[in-house]
């Protein structure tokens, strides 16, 4: 990396750490959510990105319970309802829903 055959990144970073000792694998951080949230208080209204693949974009309606509508997918091969059967969904409803266990009722504002 400082010869510069390797770019500057995360991954080279974090190889270059652990090399030198500086990462205690007790203290690791959870790896980043496939899952961006995103949330309009002005509209009370909560979007949630998918960017792994299949990449898709999801509206949560504030409804008991929470609706999930699928707004666009990014991915050509997953542009139908097959998307709906994808592992990820599930993974995507259980995200939302623990995000929000903690409080009282889904309110946005």
């Amino acid at each position: 990396m400082f010869g510069l055959k390797y770019s500057p990144n995360l991954k080279n970073y974090s190889i270059l750490m652990q090399a030198i000792g500086l990462i205690d694998e007790e203290y690791n951080a959870d790896p980043i959510s496939p899952f961006l949230i995103s949330i309009d208080k002005k509209t009370n209204e909560m979007f949630v990105l998918h960017r792994e693949d299949p990449a898709y974009l999801v509206h949560v309606k504030q409804e008991v319970p929470m609706r999930f509508i699928l707004v666009e997918s990014y991915d050509t091969d997953w542009n139908d309802e097959r998307l709906l059967l994808h592992p990820s969904i599930a993974d995507l409803k259980q995200y939302v829903t623990k995000l929000f266990s903690d409080k009282e009722n889904f309110d946005l504002n």
